[in-house]
Parts: structure tokens; C-alpha cells; sequence
């Protein structure tokens, strides 16, 4: 299935994948006040969180979304850069994305807004937190994992 109904998001990027190379079949970087939106529209079209993760660049924190069908192939990724390290909840959107929202705030400090049982899930109370941070001379830019988020600065360069 064809995730196409997420380029009618507002979007930095949209293309559909090879599923033989990546295991995608689509992937979209969409601005983080539309991650909401994005899970909703998931939802819609009958997909289930997979998993949510964090990634570290310069540009902020990389929030990754993975969406599938339980009976068909279809498995995209939504991603959204949080120049804060926080973006807002969609554990009660997708109940499944609870404990990776958790687990992500254990483990690099982002704050899910909204989300109503942020609490360490995997880390003792008192561990040092968040224990996978990055120095930030250790981050690279966005366009170093993804070429395709190195976009034109002015219409002569595109």
C-alpha cells in the first residue's frame, strides 16, 4: 500500500522507498508540530507504531516513527527534527508508543509533551541521565545520515 496520504502533510521531504534497500516502502521529514497529525493519519489508513526512537544531529533531536500493516506490507517512517529535545506525545494515539516514548526519555532526556507517564522505564531513579547523550562535537548533520535533507539555499542552486 501506497502511503502517499502523507504528502499531504506539510513536509521538508516525501518519497517512496525501495523496501529491498531500506525495508520502507515511504519515508517523510515533517515539521514537529505535525507529528500528531501524522500519527492520526496513520491510524486512519489502519497502520500500528512499530517503534519510536531517537538520533541525535546537529540540527536537534531526530524523532523516527515507524508505521506497518499487521497483514500487509507497507512499513514508512515519519521523522520530525525537535531543535529542543522535546516534541509532543502520541502515546494516546498509539497506545504501543508509551513505553519507546519512555524509553527515549530515559535514554537521551527528550520530553514527550502531553504524554501523562513520563517516568524512567528502564533506568534505575537515580541513574545519570540521560546516559546516551552526545557531546555536541560529537553530532553530525542531518544531511550526513540523509543527503536528501541538504536542501537548495536559493532557487540558482535547485
Amino acid at each position: 500500500m501506497s502511503a502517499h496520504f502523507l504528502q499531504n502533510l506539510p513536509c521538508l521531504f516525501a518519497a517512496a522507498q525501495d523496501p529491498l534497500k531500506t525495508g520502507l516502502t515511504f519515508s517523510v521529514l515533517i515539521p514537529p508540530d505535525k507529528v500528531r497529525e501524522a500519527a492520526r493519519l496513520c491510524r486512519e489508513k489502519g497502520y500500528h507504531i512499530e517503534d519510536v526512537t531517537v538520533s541525535e544531529v546537529r540540527e536537534g533531536t531526530l524523532v523516527l516513527y515507524h508505521y506497518d500493516h499487521f497483514d500487509r506490507p507497507g512499513r514508512i517512517c515519519c521523522m520530525a527534527v525537535s531543535p529542543d529535545n522535546s516534541i509532543n506525545s502520541i502515546a494516546d494515539i498509539f497506545a504501543g508508543a508509551d513505553w519507546h516514548e519512555r524509553e527515549c526519555f530515559d535514554f537521551y532526556g527528550t520530553v514527550f509533551n502531553g504524554h501523562d507517564n513520563l517516568l524512567p522505564l528502564l533506568l534505575p531513579p537515580d541513574a545519570p541521565t540521560p546516559p546516551l547523550r552526545k557531546p555536541d562535537q560529537g553530532k553530525i548533520p542531518l544531511a550526513t545520515l540523509f543527503p536528501w535533507a541538504q536542501a537548495p539555499t536559493t532557487p540558482e542552486e535547485a
